[in-house]
């Protein structure tokens, strides 16, 4: 079990020290669900080793939200842990269910954390899942010590018309003057302009060679 004080903690660091990266299932590239998993994965390892790097110290520990739990459980290698029938989740809110990575990495499940931002609308928004790779469960000293990976686009948000192409989906807040700003509202925000997937990915970001901000008078 891991205290909840002490997992705040341990994220905060991570965010103070700039360790923070984001994966989204919309953008994330595969020809099914199982190769867009293989992509969080990916990123979660990808992840591990600048920890060990940076750090030099082995990454040992996953906590995740359980949206993230249940995509990992998909994986070959995910070797899950035998529960008690009468566990306690209420006692046990963040607790061990298995080990990745040939067993060297110990996941852990936080299921008090569904959703990062108090503003979280689940009729319009996204949910914001998490990953927190760590070498250690102790004291809280060094930022090195954390990865924390903002993980979008699980769960929620209602399909609407993309503000370029037209075609009905699940958009993507672009904003001309800032670039990306992971907003999956259906409520716009100008100057926002919301693009599907294929859209950001065609027009590109700010910053870019295709910088999508021509595009606000193109609307559909």
């Amino acid at each position: 079990m891991i205290d909840l004080k002490h997992l705040d903690e341990m994220i905060q660091a991570a965010k103070d020290g700039n360790n923070i990266s984001e994966w989204s299932s919309i953008t994330a590239e595969g020809r099914n669900q199982l190769e867009r998993i293989g992509t969080i994965y990916t990123q979660l390892l990808v992840k591990a080793q600048r920890l060990a790097i940076e750090s030099g110290k082995s990454a040992k520990y996953v906590i995740a939200s359980p949206s993230v739990i249940a995509l990992l459980e998909r994986l070959g290698d995910f070797v899950l842990v035998s529960m008690k029938p009468d566990f306690n989740f209420d006692n046990n809110p963040v607790h061990e269910v298995g080990k990745i990575r040939n067993g060297a990495l110990t996941t852990y499940r936080d299921i008090t954390r569904r959703v990062e931002r108090p503003d979280y609308d689940p009729y319009n928004d996204y949910d914001v899942d998490y990953i927190l790779i760590t070498s250690h469960l102790g004291d809280v000293k060094d930022p090195k010590d954390y990865q924390y990976i903002r993980v979008e686009g699980l769960t929620g948000a209602r399909k609407r018309p993309c503000e370029v192409c037209g075609e009905v989906a699940i958009l993507k807040g672009i904003d001309p003057n800032k670039g990306s700003c992971f907003c999956y509202s259906n409520k716009p925000v100008l100057p926002h302009v919301y693009m599907c997937a294929r859209c950001v990915k065609a027009i590109g970001t700010p910053n870019h060679p295709n910088d999508p901000s021509h595009q606000i008078e193109n609307r559909v």
